[in-house]
């Protein structure tokens, strides 16, 4: 009886611990940014100052030292625009951010983060503006696919688990089976 609770238990709890090392893992190593790094963007002629805001077109609108406003594209380089050309975003779902970027790559002027919810991924971008006037983005997106893959993940590991118990579990009966059946032919013979 003894042996059969013992069984029992790690048929059922060992899955479970399972499930959640591998829950605790997914979450951590799928919703990390690995090896995202900070990008050179298009920067104006002037020294940039300021960052207004940014759309989903990837446009970066920044203020200059002489207080001029520049679109910034990230395959058209910056053109000068005027206060009511700014193309505010409606994907934009705030300022907050889901992920603290790296150190940028040189002495920071001013930043800005700005996340675009789509409807299948929320993309993060952070802009700074260095003291040499250079501008930066770091940028990083998740949605549904990571989600996916988590459970996958969870779920692989949890019956994998379950198999490899099951399997040793199934080892240590057919032991005490012909343990049981030796014992029974050396006292019967």
């Amino acid at each position: 009886m003894k042996q059969t609770v013992k069984y029992l238990a790690a048929l059922i709890g060992l899955p479970c611990v399972a499930f959640l090392v591998c829950s605790l893992g997914a979450d951590f190593f799928l919703n990390q940014p690995w090896g995202v790094d900070w990008q050179k963007y298009p920067a104006p002629n002037a020294q940039a100052l300021e960052i207004l805001t940014a759309n989903e077109f990837f446009e970066l609108y920044v203020r200059t030292t002489d207080g001029r406003i520049f679109s910034c594209h990230k395959y058209e380089g910056c053109e000068q625009v005027l206060t009511d050309e700014i193309a505010f975003s409606s994907d934009l779902c705030g300022r907050t951010r889901r992920y603290d970027p790296p150190n940028p790559p040189g002495i920071m002027v001013d930043s800005g983060d700005f996340v675009l919810c789509g409807i299948d991924v929320t993309v993060q971008e952070s802009y700074v503006i260095l003291s040499d006037g250079s501008i930066w983005k770091w940028s990083y997106s998740w949605g549904w696919g990571d989600r996916l893959l988590a459970a996958v993940v969870v779920f692989a590991g949890t019956i994998g688990t379950f198999v490899i118990v099951c399997i040793v579990l199934y080892w240590l009966v057919l032991r005490k089976i012909r343990k049981f059946k030796q014992q029974a032919s050396l006292s019967g013979g």
